[in-house]
């Protein structure tokens, strides 16, 4: 028994989790939160207002940024914003109730975007484009229920047009190739 209650005391004094914030008068959590883990890592940060929750960023072991946006419920909402372990923007998406539903966007390690488009339950759908890393358009067609439909656009690193690819519901109809 006393060895178990000593275990727990060692366990206790490294256990480094913890909360920081303020109160405001009410007693309700106001402005910036930290929360570290047990090794005294810092996890996350929320920001509220008079009481509620209104931005949480998620922190990589490293320190930098991981994630951030907004949470509802436990899940994801809206715009969030996702980065690699060097704390870069890697992409942007739309969130309902914790799926990517909404616009989607994608960047190179440059800065440059990569690629754009619209999600519904996580299939792609609509107009997407996306892009070289110098920033000139690559490519540009739609999906219809996540399959490409219609006219795709082509363009060369110079940005002249290249060729077009035809659609019908995923199954590829012709090839277009312009002049050089």
């Amino acid at each position: 028994e006393e060895k178990a209650a000593e275990e727990a005391r060692i366990l206790a004094e490294r256990d480094l989790s913890r909360e920081e914030g303020e109160y405001d008068e009410n007693g309700a959590k106001n402005g910036v939160w930290q929360y570290y883990n047990k090794e005294g890592i810092k996890e996350k940060e929320v920001i509220f207002v008079n009481g509620i929750d209104s931005l949480y960023t998620f922190f990589s072991e490293n320190g930098n940024k991981a994630r951030e946006g907004k949470m509802v419920d436990g899940k994801e909402e809206g715009n969030w914003t996702f980065f690699d372990e060097n704390g870069v923007k890697l992409r942007e998406t739309e969130h309902k109730s914790g799926v990517e539903q909404g616009l989607y966007s994608l960047w190179y390690d440059n800065g440059i975007k990569k690629e754009e488009g619209p999600y519904k339950i996580e299939t792609r759908i609509g107009k997407w484009t996306w892009w070289y890393d110098s920033g000139q358009k690559w490519k540009q067609g739609s999906y219809l229920e996540g399959e490409r439909d219609g006219v795709w656009e082509f363009w060369k690193r110079d940005g002249k047009r290249w060729k077009d690819h035809v659609y019908d519901n995923g199954d590829f109809v012709e090839r277009k190739v312009y002049s050089k």
